[in-house]
């Protein structure tokens, strides 16, 4: 997936992010997720939360813009979203990600609490209990979606329907499959509009949050 491609014309409405705004788009899906129930459940103490989920948002916005696409809404930064072939990160061990989309910074700027709780409770068991499900229903050239978030004064307005036809557009034009997982339950129905379908999903035990695995086949023309 290129990182170019301003003359795109399926980029209406869509473009790709500016070296320059990673740090405001990480930003930006800090404050869209702050009252997500993973979250919440997580890190209990708003301001705790607020700061682990800005140095993991930008983290995952550099992780984007080294191995996939991250893209923002056209003329304003109202909305932005995270996709990553998994071709280009295939028979890359952890330690090269890393070093890589420097997520040592993140550990630096996490508390040690938090830290422990991402590590054990959130990708040691719902983000791998929905991951290896998710997987398990799609190809081995699929795009996953990583991270799509607007800006909270602009949800509700269709930015995120802009960023979601633009990479399903794509996606059809290179003949991927396209995954994503979600753990807030106002999601799914919003997913299922843009041609989304649940494969698996969960209540885990014992946070009680709820999973969802979607995939989405490329329309053949």
């Amino acid at each position: 997936m290129t990182r170019s491609g301003a003359s795109n014309p399926l980029a209406a409405g869509v473009e790709p992010l500016p070296e320059s705004q990673l740090e405001a788009a990480g930003r930006l899906a800090a404050r869209a997720h702050v009252a997500d129930p993973c979250f919440a459940y997580l890190f209990p103490d708003p301001a705790t939360r607020s700061r682990t989920l800005e140095s993991l948002m930008c983290w995952l916005v550099r992780r984007g813009h080294v191995y996939g696409q991250v893209t923002r809404t056209a003329g304003s930064l109202d909305g932005v979203s995270v996709v990553i072939p998994s071709a280009e990160i295939a028979g890359l061990s952890e330690d090269e990600q890393d070093a890589a989309t420097d997520y040592p910074r993140a550990e630096r700027e996490i508390e040690p609490d938090a830290l422990q709780r991402l590590f054990t409770e959130f990708w040691g068991r719902i983000f791998l209990q929905a991951h290896v499900a998710l997987v398990d229903h799609l190809d081995d050239g699929y795009w996953e979606l990583d991270l799509l978030a607007v800006e909270t004064t602009r949800q509700g307005q269709g930015v995120g329907s802009t960023l979601m036809r633009h990479l399903n557009q794509r996606a059809d034009l290179a003949g991927a499959q396209v995954g994503l997982i979600t753990v807030n339950p106002r999601n799914p129905p919003f997913y299922e509009r843009h041609g989304y379908t649940v494969v698996a999903e969960a209540i885990d035990d014992p946070s009680g949050i709820h999973w969802w695995s979607m995939r989405r086949l490329p329309l053949t023309r």
